[in-house]
């Protein structure tokens, strides 16, 4: 017997679920008393400027390019004085007395060697390589001589009136946390300006309306924005399309990226009310065939500059990198030690987790909140960033982790893996197999940044163990075992084991703990053609990794009927209902293709009783999508939980297991 989870949004109990479903009124009623988690929301869940479907690239014209050799590699790097025929004196004293650098990075010294452009410039650059300054200093450039210029005829008066009325430069971002990250690092490129140059931030998440009173009100130098909302503003607003109307400089960053998360068609929607005459440069850090595509269909006589190692291993080599073989039962008092010894050598660490949905990144939080006992260190930080959280709230755990000064842990899904610069980072963890090598490599780059060393160790289940076989033949990654981590000999003792029996037993009797087997076993699931193992093999490391926290039923999931299909049971084995479940599922659960059905179908028995009971039986309507994102719902289990799902660990950081 099992029930879907889409009847959760039925409003009239007595109605079936979903046409030809074959759902119960009874169970529609129970569904709706369920916790939102169980809606299927995965770490993938788009937000209004994201679409969900990849669009496949279009046909475009060649156009004439110059290719560099593939990793060009800068033997000693150079002073910017040394190109200060070349580089804006005014750039030249912020990079100095606010940025606090001499000399430059390769990648800044290839792009910077190249001015004055006279082609369009697809770049390939890893993560970490310093090419935000790389492009933001030509745009500067060309921002600062078109004011030069302009200051000959017009009074000071007349050039901020133009200057507000007329943006310079366009920068185009996949996240919104990166375009957050890209305007503040274009305003510090002007904050010694006498110019008064502004950064416009265009992100969903923001209100509109004040958007666009700052727009009227400032200037418009740069404008860093997402596809949907830079697309949005295209369209509704007039007074916006003339100010890009005179845009001189055009930047996709982490163009790769962009096409994942499916704005091909918004790109090229963009592109149309862009005008022709403008520089345009495109930074990937791979070089895909929807890439090169885009590069045709965008640019004109485009060079093409490679600033990649040939050995792949790319920015990353001042990083120790490590794997562990540990089974799921295990990783989460594993992930634990590793911090706990991180933090015990060093007081002010910062540390990153990787997680593979939001449920489980918001668990893993909590289990960590509940053993601060067990810290070396005092007033130990720790947050978490997830797609759940609004904007507001994911920029504000950005911003604490960013710039706290103590021992910090933030705990994060794959928002956190591309682009977003967190300094000082002293130890990644990434908890099972990334989808694919270039997102291991981001998410490594998250340490080690600016020539810093690094830590970063990647934790796989054995059945994921074929994912080091995909890793790039010149990286150095090397084993640690658990006997290795100095903490892991501490838990021996009897106090710190009914620590742990602590944190497990509060995050058991959690509805997080119920709602992250779903989705953990979708993400498992959906890669198990990759690495050759079976749904059985996934049930049965999921069944360890539940009783190790909870001595309740283990869930079991099953496919959802699909549409037009009779009834709830279903034919065929247990095997292939899982397949059809996740087979157009991504590593987080949610649907990436025509062939999903749904969300899926969860079968717990007396433990949906169990939760019906305990819990409460809060009113259908207080988990809407709106209320979910919002923070607005208020089920009853743990406060902490709620709190931490609301806020991010921003606020509220109560570890009690007191029934609100």
């Amino acid at each position: 017997m099992f029930f879907s989870r889409s009847a959760a949004v039925r409003a009239i109990p007595w109605q079936f679920a979903q046409s030809n479903r074959g759902i119960c009124c009874f169970r529609a009623a129970r569904n709706a008393r369920l916790n939102p988690f169980d809606r299927g929301f995965s770490t993938t869940t788009r937000w209004l400027d994201e679409p969900t479907e990849a669009i496949k690239a279009a046909p475009t014209e060649s156009s004439a390019r110059s290719e560099n050799p593939a990793g060009q590699v800068v033997d000693k790097p150079h002073a910017w004085e040394k190109y200060a025929d070349r580089v804006h004196p005014k750039l030249r004293e912020t990079l100095r007395s606010v940025f606090r650098y001499t000399h430059m990075s390769p990648v800044q010294q290839i792009i910077v060697g190249k001015m004055p452009f006279t082609q369009d410039l697809l770049v390939r650059s890893q993560t970490g390589t310093g090419k935000t300054l790389g492009f933001l200093i030509p745009a500067g450039q060309k921002l600062l001589e078109r004011d030069d210029e302009l200051a000959k005829t017009l009074s000071k008066r007349a050039l901020k009136e133009y200057g507000n009325k007329n943006a310079s430069c366009l920068i185009i971002s996949p996240t919104r946390e990166l375009a957050s990250q890209l305007a503040t690092e274009a305003r510090r490129l002007f904050a010694h300006q006498d110019s008064n140059y502004k950064a416009l931030l265009l992100i969903g998440g923001d209100k509109l309306k004040d958007t666009l009173k700052l727009m009227l009100r400032e200037r418009n130098d740069f404008i860093v924005a997402t596809p949907g909302r830079l697309m949005q503003l295209l369209r509704e607003e007039p007074d916006f399309r003339d100010r890009i109307a005179s845009i001189k400089t055009v930047i996709f960053d982490e163009a790769d990226t962009l096409l994942d998360f499916g704005f091909r068609r918004d790109l090229e929607d963009i592109v149309t009310y862009l005008p022709k005459e403008r520089q345009t440069f495109l930074f990937s850090a791979t070089l895909s065939p929807e890439v090169k595509s885009i590069a045709r269909s965008f640019m004109k006589n485009y060079e093409y500059i490679d600033t990649t190692p040939k050995d792949g291993a790319g920015a990353l080599t001042q990083i120790k990198q490590q794997y562990m073989i540990v089974p799921l039962a295990e990783q989460l008092h594993v992930t634990l030690d590793l911090i706990n010894e991180t933090l015990a050598n060093k007081a002010s660490a910062k540390v990153i987790v990787f997680l593979p949905t939001t449920t489980l990144t918001v668990l893993y939080r909590q289990a960590f909140s509940v053993l601060r006992q067990l810290y070396k260190a005092e007033h130990v930080q720790n947050f978490a960033i997830h797609s759940l959280l609004q904007q507001e709230k994911r920029s504000k755990v950005s911003k604490a982790f960013r710039e706290s000064a103590s021992g910090t842990v933030l705990f994060s899904t794959d928002v956190s893996a591309r682009g977003v610069d967190y300094p000082g980072v002293d130890l990644v963890i990434q908890l099972g197999a990334p989808r694919d090598t270039d997102i291991y490599t981001h998410k490594v780059g998250r340490t080690g940044r600016a020539g810093k060393s690094g830590r970063s160790v990647l934790m796989l289940d054995p059945i994921e163990q074929r994912f080091l076989k995909t890793l790039p033949s010149g990286l150095t990654i090397t084993e640690l075992s658990k006997d290795e981590i100095t903490h892991a000999k501490d838990r021996e003792s009897s106090t710190t084991q009914a620590v742990y029996a602590e944190a497990a037993r509060f995050v058991s009797y959690g509805s997080v703990l119920s709602s992250a087997f779903g989705p953990y076993h979708n993400a498992l699931s959906a890669r198990r053609r990759d690495f050759g193992y079976n749904t059985s093999q996934v049930e049965a490391a999921l069944e360890a990794w539940w009783y190790s926290l909870s001595v309740l039923p283990v869930p079991t999931v099953r496919a959802a009927p699909g549409r037009g299909q009779r009834g709830a049971s279903g034919n065929g084995s247990a095997e292939r209902r899982s397949e059809s479940s996740s087979m157009s599922r991504d590593a987080s659960g949610y649907s990436t293709g025509p062939r999903s059905r749904g969300p899926p179908t969860y079968s717990r028995g007396n433990f949906a009783y169990f939760r019906h009971e305990t819990f409460g039986t809060p009113r259908p309507k207080q988990y809407g999508r709106k209320a979910m994102l919002n923070g607005s719902y208020a089920p009853k289990y743990p406060s902490g939980i709620r709190e931490e799902v609301a806020t991010g660990g921003i606020r509220g950081r109560r570890t009690t297991n007191r029934w609100t």
